[in-house]
Parts: structure tokens; sequence; C-alpha cells
């Protein structure tokens, strides 16, 4: 309620006319059908109408695969430059997907809206409905291994040879079953070159909506008319997900449902005083599905006999690599596979797996951290606001209060994360097998070759337990206004909320339980973690925000609006929903070795035994074993993987985020229906939400002090130590560790900061009765040091020094430097003068259109090694010495053939030096245009036509670039943020 345009959200809602998005195209007309209601008319009121769009209307997007379904033999190239087939069992391998040439798109959606009275002058009526049905598909495209990459030293197209020349397959026996859940490459002229697997996704979807609405003038009060107002909306929707975090076989189907329903009473009390009473309730039930992909094979129902734990596992058939130096098993021409018996899955050799992530390529399976997940979320609200008309002065007071009440599950890490991340190569074990030379990082697939994870990450919960949590909060809000009309030229706003937001309550007790627990000697630094709190958090009671609003008539034709704000946020509800606390949930981290030196291992604790007994309850699959005792058990988990143990909980005090949003501006009459404005538009946001590992990140190094290959397979020794921040010798790593004696602490806390500063400038106007448009240019930026609490596509949402933040200050990820947006309306001549078939076909058409352009998006380049050693992959470059910036919007970044990628990182232990988001992707630029014709039937009838043809420049707006400098692809972008061409036609009937 003060004159302040919200900054950055708001620039491209200036738009005065838009093309109407396809729901709109029906529901648009309930406002005029409430208005003909209310004026009293006897008559009902109406339409119907239905949209159609087809890929035969559409143009192909631009990764869509041009060549169609590309098929053929797998081949291979080995360290000496020659290309070899690929056999499995015998036969050659072959390859094919099914992309197409085109994704498939069909669209049909249609919908009705009624209304009129239900008792004349007294009460009125309004409903509407809409289906839509989509059957469409994406083409996916993923970086997967290649052969020669599928095993040691990139030799899983040459087998290996050890010093005393013995013969040495590429992989160990759980590295054919890790490198079995990566599908072969299948598209070599694909986005990501010879690593591209490509597959044809469902992008299904559908979705109903119900909206019904009564008025009814109830009663007067002096008077004055009381009208109450009730209103229902249903919506039930499904949309197929192809690639949840642009990983492999993560395709979801969320289930949405939402029910809404509001009722009012407004009405003025006295001649000066009004006053309007709300309530409402709002419910939303949300669930995920698994699409589950025919590449993946079902887990064993005798390993895990529940079967929503055995939803969203991975497990294929292993294919082994038995590619040698030599002819022993296959022709010396070729790279072979062959398969083992059927019974022989990656299960079987790993343990069931959630999720798997080789540093550099395409991860595998849905994220753990946020699937499976169910949540039911009702909020109850009522809130009401009083007017006082008193001379000049309209004052307002108010308050809104509500109550949430949610009911989740979200099984966070309930399914294992295992990780293969590059290792320094301190004791100078890895090498290139082209050249020898040794190499100063060990690779994520040098690793998996051998089966040696340097992270194996899963929550236990204790027997009896489960995800669930119930929360429950209140949103207490109060205010007050007054808008002075000074005199006729300076009217003056200004006012006063106060906002509390309580801290969620678990109904259970069941995390704030975990506070007062009697911690083991092995987990007694957690209480500098909990800090001695007895609840979540402590909620913040200071939130008092000021407004104040000015507008001022200069001269006739010269206004000058200006306006301060002080905007609270409110804390996100995921703070609460990902926090996990011992020993309710217990998140372990089972990667890397013993304290001594010995074989690295991928520990899963469903298949391995601890003290000759299982660590997971059987049939279960993370439910701690009751057998064992909870305290030795966890005593035992930590003497044996150094500072495994983790929990995730927000700060004590987590302040309120908030925000100074300021703005001055003029506007100005240049001629008659031309008007001009300029305006500095800024944001100050403070106390900010993010997430931060004040004990160092969740990866463990792993350092490689031997390499040997027993029984002609390959085997990986060393040791795995804590995380240390800028070690300087190797006995910092070994001595130094993390800060306090634990594992991973992910932390949520508020302390980022925004600042954003603009220049904006519009242009409006009517040329003639029969034009007019809207343009508007905004020059501004935005800086933070942090962008989001969860990874985005440009940037990490951790800093690159965990300890130290301070570094991370720049563009923020959703920076835009330079915005344009116009928009116009012409209503053709009616050609009323001319005979009835040429105003039939050329009378009363309407064209309109939309364009935006934007400059790119910032992202950061970011490396796969854990440079600084901090435990977490977000270390940035040091220099950028062989990257080469172009004005290609395709690939905005070139490496120069041949380079060492490691020269443009830091030293070992050190953080990179260049900053955060230094890069920007390729610019946007979206035209939109729509010719509507009506047709008149009689004076209460007419058919509508209407076509949008989007993008119709069939511009391909590309997405951020590959980002991980050791990645495939990198500096190009691998998918479009918008469709190419879009021709959709919809027809409507009104009466």
């Amino acid at each position: 309620f003060a004159l302040v345009p919200q900054p950055i959200e708001s620039i491209q809602e200036f738009q005065i006319i838009t093309l109407l998005a396809p729901a709109e195209f029906g529901r648009n007309l309930g406002g005029q059908i409430n208005a003909i209601s209310k004026s009293g008319g006897n008559s009902f009121h109406g339409t119907i109408y239905g949209i159609l769009n087809t890929d035969e209307l559409n143009a192909r997007d631009f990764f869509d695969n041009a060549g169609g379904d590309t098929s053929g033999f797998l081949t291979a190239t080995r360290s000496n430059g020659n290309v070899v087939p690929v056999n499995l069992d015998g036969n050659p391998i072959s390859i094919f997907n099914d992309a197409g040439e085109k994704d498939e798109f069909r669209l049909l959606q249609g919908g009705f809206a009624i209304g009129g009275p239900i008792v004349k002058n007294k009460a009125f009526f309004f409903v509407s409905g809409e289906g839509q049905k989509l059957n469409a598909t994406k083409e996916g495209n993923f970086a997967v291994p290649t052969v020669a990459q599928r095993g040691l030293f990139n030799g899983g197209a040459n087998g290996l040879n050890t010093n005393a020349g013995d013969l040495v397959f590429p992989t160990s026996v759980e590295g054919d079953a890790v490198f079995s859940l990566f599908p072969f490459p299948n598209n070599p002229n694909g986005v990501y070159g010879n690593n591209t697997y490509t597959q044809a996704l469902s992008a299904d979807a559908w979705g109903r909506i119900f909206s019904g609405k009564v008025d009814w003038n109830i009663f007067k009060i002096n008077g004055n008319q009381q009208i109450l107002t009730a209103r229902y909306n249903y919506t039930q929707d499904s949309r197929d997900l192809t690639d949840v975090g642009g990983a492999l076989f993560s395709s979801i189907r969320p289930l949405v449902r939402t029910d809404n329903f509001s009722t009012y009473l407004t009405g003025g009390l006295t001649n000066n005083l009004s006053n309007e009473l709300r309530f409402s309730w709002g419910r939303t039930d949300l669930n995920f599905d698994e699409l589950r992909d025919d590449f993946l094979l079902p887990i064993d129902a005798n390993t895990i006999s529940n079967p929503d734990e055995r939803r969203f596992l991975l497990n294929a058939r292993v294919i082994e690599n038995l590619t040698l130096p030599e002819p022993v098993f296959c022709p010396a021409a070729t790279a072979c596979f062959g398969t083992v018996a059927n019974t022989s899955t990656s299960d079987y050799f790993l343990g069931p797996i959630g999720q798997l992530n080789i540093s550099g390529f395409s991860p595998v399976g849905v994220d753990v951290f946020n699937f499976p997940q169910q949540r039911t979320n009702n909020t109850f609200q009522i809130a009401d606001t009083l007017r006082l008309q008193a001379g000049s002065h309209l004052i307002s007071f108010g308050t809104d209060i509500r109550r949430t009440i949610l009911d989740s599950d979200l099984q966070k890490n309930t399914r294992p994360l295992v990780t293969f991340s590059g290792v320094p190569n301190l004791f100078g074990e890895c090498f290139s097998l082209s050249s020898g030379a040794i190499l100063p990082f060990c690779s994520g697939t040098d690793l998996a070759s051998a089966g040696a994870a340097t992270g194996f990450f899963q929550t236990l919960i204790p027997s009896g337990s489960d995800s669930r949590i119930k929360l429950r909060y209140n949103q207490l809000d109060f205010f007050a206004q007054d808008e002075w009309r000074v005199n006729s030229k300076i009217l003056l706003s200004f006012g006063l909320r106060y906002e509390l937001n309580t801290t969620p309550t678990e109904a259970d007790n069941k995390i704030e339980s975990t506070f007062s627990q009697t911690l083991p000697t092995s987990v007694a630094n957690l209480s500098n973690f909990i800090d001695g709190r007895t609840e979540i958090f402590e909620s913040d009671r200071n939130n008092f925000a000021p407004r104040i609003g000015l507008a001022a008539s200069i001269t006739p034709k010269t206004v000058i609006r200006g306006g301060y704000g002080l905007y609270y946020d409110q804390i996100l509800g995921s703070v609460v929903s990902q926090s996990r606390n011992f020993p309710t949930f217990t998140t372990i981290n089972f990667g890397g070795v013993p304290l001594g030196a010995g074989d690295f291992f991928l520990f899963n604790p469903l298949t391995s035994v601890f003290n000759n007994l299982p660590i997971i309850q059987p049939g279960t699959l993370n439910t701690i074993n009751p057998a064992l005792n909870f305290n030795q058990l966890l005593d035992g988990i930590l003497n044996t993987f150094p500072s495994a143990f983790g929990a995730t909980l927000p700060t004590r005090k987590l302040d309120t985020p908030y925000s100074h949003q300021y703005s001055i501006g003029v506007e100005q009459e240049l001629f008659q229906n031309t008007f001009l404005s300029v305006a500095y538009v800024g944001t100050t946001g403070r106390n900010l939400l993010r997430a931060t590992t004040p004990n160092l990140g969740i990866n463990n190094i792993s350092l490689i002090d031997g390499i040997t290959g027993s029984a002609n397979l390959p085997s990986i020794t060393g040791i795995t130590v804590s995380p240390t921040v800028n070690p300087v010798t190797f006995g910092d790593l070994l001595n130094n560790g993390r800060p306090t004696a634990l594992g991973p602490l992910n932390q949520f806390e508020t302390t980022g900061s925004s600042q954003y500063h603009s220049l904006q400038i519009g242009l409006r106007g009517r040329l003639t009765n029969n034009f007019q448009y809207q343009a508007n240019y905004v020059y501004g930026k935005v800086e933070d040091d942090v962008s989001d609490v969860f990874d985005l596509a440009g940037a990490y949402a951790l800093p690159q020094n965990s300890i130290n933040p301070s570094g991370e200050y720049a563009v923020a990820n959703f920076d835009v430097r330079h915005r344009f947006t116009y928009s116009f309306i012409y209503d053709l001549p009616s050609f009323r003068n001319e005979n009835g078939f040429v105003r039939f076909l050329f009378g009363d058409w309407t064209v309109s259109g939309t364009g935006k352009y934007n400059t790119g998006q910032p992202f950061t380049v970011n490396s796969i090694f854990d440079v600084n050693l901090d435990g977490n992959l977000t270390d940035r470059l040091d220099n950028t010495q062989f990257i080469t910036v172009t004005n290609d919007r395709r690939q905005p970044l070139v490496l120069t053939q041949g380079a060492d990628l490691t020269a443009m990182l830091a030293n070992i232990g050190e953080d990179g030096s260049v900053p955060r988001n230094s890069f920007r992707a390729g610019s946007i630029l979206e035209l939109d245009l729509s010719f509507l014709k009506q047709f008149r039937i009689g004076e209460s009838k007419s058919i509508e036509f209407r076509t949008d043809i989007f993008n119709f420049i069939n511009r391909a707006n590309f997405g951020i670039p590959v980002r991980i400098l050791e990645a495939p692809g990198f500096g190009q972008a691998v998918d479009t943020v918008t469709p190419g061409r879009r021709i959709q036609f919809a027809l409507k009937f009104n009466f």
C-alpha cells in the first residue's frame, strides 16, 4: 500500500496489453459477466472456447535431432587413435535412439464460463471450467562415459599393462557394476559429442480447473449495501518432468490438487466508514510418481520388502569390460564386453543406490535430497480491513491472520547417494595412458573403475521411526495507513506494518525432542551446533515495516512519484522440512576407507556387515537394525569412517529476510495521448537466506597411494582424510581436519545481502483511436553474495570456500543488465461501408503483439575437482588463460585446443581467484503476434477466431552453457529456454 513498484520481478509486468495466455482466453470473460450481473442484468452471459496446437504447426526445436533416429554400431578410440568396434558377447553393439526429427506435441484445451442472476438485483453467480490434455515428447540429451572412459586412466578401450607386464582389465567387478548404470552413448553428433546419450522422454500433461462464485446483496447497514461473496476454486493437474536436475532416469510425474474457498463481507458502515471481512481456506496436495525407465531393473523384493522403499532405486544388468591389451578374451582389434549371469545385477555388487554421480557427467537417478516426497498444506486465513474517510485523509487499519498446517513426508537421503569425484594426485599414482604424464588429479572415472567411492551418503533412522513431519505455524500481520490528499496536487501515503511469523513446531515433537537428547561421546560436539535451543529456531519478533509514498502533480502534464518501503519476507518451508538431526535422522557418509591405509571400496550398509550383524534392519532400506545398540553402532561407524556423522539445521537465531525498496520517478505527457516516464528503482536486501557448511563440506578427501592389478583387476589403495581449509602441507590434511570433531553440518542462516539499482524508462500512448502501445527499457544491475538456497543452473548455492563466504559478492544469477519490452494492439478498419462479404471477411480484425529482449544470464565456471579441499565441489577457476569469450549465443565460451585445463585451477589447497558469475549466456528475444477476428451474430452473440504465433521469428534462445570446465561440451548451450515458433488456433462462442 505504498507507491513503490516491485523492482526486478515487476519490470516485465509493465506491459498494459499482453497476449492472453491460453487459459485466460476463456476466463477473461468472467469479469465482464460479473459486472453485467451486478448491474442488474436478467439474462445469462457466457462463453465456450477451444484451443488447438499440434507439432505440424510448430517449428523444430534447435536441438531436436535433425537427422532423425541415430543408428549404427558402437565404436571406441584407442590411445593410439585407432577406431575399433565394440562387441558384447562376441557381437557388435548396435546403438540407436528414438528421438526423431521433431518433438511430438498435441495440445487440446477447452472450457466454458457462464454467469447471471440467481435472484434479480439480489444474487448473482459465475462458474467456469476448463480441461487440458497434452501428448508430447521431449528430446533428452545426457553426458555419459565413452567406452574409453569406462576404465582406469581412460583405458576402457585398451586394457592395462602393469610395470611388471601383467595384463589387467580396465575395471573391477564393482567398477563394471557402476558403469553398467550408464547406457552407452548413442548419438556421436549430439550436444555432448561422443559422450551424448539421446532419448525421447514423455512430456505428457493434463489438467482441469473449476471455479464458482456467488455474490449476494445480503442486507443494508445505515442504508449501505453489504455484499457477501463466496468463491470456490479447484484444480487438478499433472505434467511429466523429463529430467530433474539434468539427471538420467530421473523422470517423475507430480500430481497436484488444490482447493480454495474464500468468502468476503464488504460494505459501508456509515457514510465515511467501510469494512471488508474475509475468511478463506486453501489446501494443496502434492505427490510424485516414479516414471521408471525400461533400462532399469526392479529391486528384488527379498532385499527390500516395502514396495514404497523400492521406488526410485537404481538397478541394471551388469556388463563386464573384458578388454585387454592383447587377444586373450577377444580380438585385439576390438574393445569387448560380456554379460554375466542373469542374477548379476548392479545391486548384487553395490547394493541399492538412489543416485549416482561421477564428476563431469550427467547424474544418474532422481535427486535423493528432495524425492520421494508428499505434501499436504492447509492454510486458514481471517483478515479484516477498516477504512475511514476523514476529510482529506483515507485511514486504513487491518489485520491478516493465517494458520498453516503442513504435513509432509520428505525422505531426504533415505536413498543412498554415491559419488566418485576427482581427488588430488599427491603420490603421483595417476597418469595419462596415452602420454604417460603424471596428472595433478585422479578423475572420478578412475575411482569408479575400481568401485572406490569418495562418498556414500545415507540417512539412517531408528526402528519405528519414519520421515513424516507435521509442521504448525502462524502468520500474524497488522497494519495502519493514511492516504492524505494534502491538496489538489499532492497525495501523501504513509503507514506501518507489523509482521510476526511464528517458529514452526512439529506436532509430535519429532524435531524438537532431538535437542534435549543426551549425546554420545562420539558426537558430543553436536551440542555446539544445537546451541541450547528448545525450538527449531528463534523467530524474529521486531519486524516493523514503515512505508511512505508521494505523488505530486507539478504541472498539468507532469507528475512526480516516489516511495520507500521496508518489506519482510518469510523463512522458506524447506528450512524446516530439510532439517534433520540426531538421533531421529542420522546422516552418515560411508565414503572412503578406514583411518589407516587400505583398499578403497564402496561400503553399502544394506549389504555389508558390522560386528557380524547387518547395520540395516533386514527388508528395509535405511532403518537401523534394532539388534544393535545405537550408541555402540554410532561409535563403531565413527571409528571406521572419519567424520562420517552429519546433521542439517538452521542457526538458532534466524533473522527475517527483508529489503529496503525505494523509487523516484517522473511522468510527462509529451503530447496528447503520449506519456513518457523515467524512474530510478532500487532495492537493498539484508538477512537473506543461504545454505552453509560451517564444518566444511560433505565430501572427505581420498588420497591414492597405490594402484595395483590384483587377479587381473584394478585395485586402488590409500587413505581418507577430512577436508581442511587452505592446507599448506600434507601434514595439514592428516592433522587439521574439520573445525569441529564432527562430520558435515549443513546449516541455514540469514547472512546474505544484495543490492539492486535500475533506470527505468517507459513510453505509452495511443497513435490513433485504433492503435495503442507501450514500450519499456530498463538498465539495471543486481549484486548479491547468494542468489538461492538451492543450486541454480548458473551457479552453486554453496560458496567456493565454506569458511570464507565474503568472496562470493558479485552480480546475481538473475541479473539482467538490459531489458526492453513492448506491447501493442491495433484494431483494423471495420469496413462498415463495404458490402456484406467484404465486411464479413476483412472487418473486425484485431492484431496485437508483445516482445521482450534482455541480455544473457550470468553464470560461473566451476571445476569437477575439490581444489581447495574444503569438502564441497564448488571450486572456481584461478585464471581464464585458455578460455575465449565469443559473441556466439550457441557457444559463449571456447577452449584452446589441447590446453592443459588444470593450468587454469588454483594450487591444491587454495581458492580460485576468478569471481562468481563472471560469464554470461546468450541474450533472449521473444516476439509474439496474435490475430483476432470477431463474427457478430445479432446483438448478443459472437464468434471469435484467434491465431497466436509465439516466437514468430523462430529464434533459438539458448540456455546457460555447460559450465563445468572438464565436462563434455564445455562452453556450449545444450538446450533452449523458449520453444521454437508455435502457431495456436482458438475458437470462442460468446452469448
